[in-house]
């Protein structure tokens, strides 16, 4: 089922949104520190609640955000 234009542009528009905030926090950050940033909150946020593999998180979040997960990196 095809959704309506009016449905498309609002949801493409909240996530594109929801991008540019949560990329905008670490943006100046080098790398490393953004690494640690999105640890830190991933783990306040969900930790013990959701069960997710946080270090694919990071580097997902990291990767649209125009980051790299540094070498070796590990959220513990």
């Amino acid at each position: 089922m095809r959704q309506p234009s009016w449905f498309v542009d609002r949801h493409t528009s909240h996530r594109e949104t929801s991008k540019e905030q949560c990329c905008g926090l670490i943006q100046g950050l080098v790398d490393l520190d953004a690494a640690v940033c999105v640890c830190t909150a991933i783990k306040a946020g969900v930790l013990g609640i959701i069960p997710i593999n946080i270090d694919l998180a990071i580097g997902i979040l990291l990767n649209a955000c125009g980051k790299d997960v540094p070498s070796g990196f590990h959220c513990a």
